[in-house]
């Protein structure tokens, strides 16, 4: 079983930064695959629709074997959990196809969350920063993106260690960092 370490949470929440700062700590840091297709055109959220999920689920499935291959200490941003998670809030087929899909890539894999906690409060704030105004329907979708991950946590017994976001970013790193030290090393 290869260990590895999936940093999840909220967008806002800090994951890039905590990916990062693994990174500078001797850690093999893999950034958010979503990322890459948001730039390329592909929708965010809903708009991004079933196939933006089936194609994530395919790339993380390509970085998994590489990880097995040739990855020491991997931290990965988002995984499949994020993949899951969202699948949830859109429901219908996507849900049943990403899960079953999980179902299989799991395998191999011993896989410790660190899920970065936010309140809906920061949540407005944080995005509101990037986007100007956050209306309600908006932090009702991260709220149900919330609840989401943690049935996908559930569902799949996953072992999770919930950090608070609202802490002082540094605090939040250095936490972070401790438990994937436990779990890698």
């Amino acid at each position: 079983m290869k260990n590895i370490i999936v940093l999840n949470g909220i967008h806002t929440s800090g994951k890039s930064t905590v990916g990062k700062y693994h990174g500078e700590r001797g850690f093999d840091y893999l950034p958010e695959i979503a990322t890459d297709l948001f730039k390329s055109g592909y929708g965010v959220g809903a708009e991004g629709g079933l196939g933006l999920q089936i194609l994530l689920m395919q790339k993380e499935c390509v970085r998994d074997e590489q990880m097995q291959e040739n990855i020491e200490k991997p931290v990965i941003e988002s995984w499949h959990t994020a993949v899951l998670a969202h699948s949830r809030v859109y429901g219908g087929k996507t849900k049943k196809i990403i899960e079953d899909s999980f179902s299989e890539s799991i395998m191999g894999f011993d896989p410790k969350v660190i899920y970065l906690e936010l309140n809906t409060k920061s949540i407005k704030k944080r995005n509101s920063k990037i986007y100007g105004v956050v209306d309600e329907k908006v932090l009702d979708f991260y709220k149900q993106l919330d609840l989401a991950y943690k049935k996908v946590f559930h569902k799949f017994s996953l072992n999770v260690c919930y950090v608070n976001a609202e802490d002082n970013i540094v605090k939040v790193c250095e936490a972070a960092v401790n438990i994937s030290k436990n779990h890698l090393i």
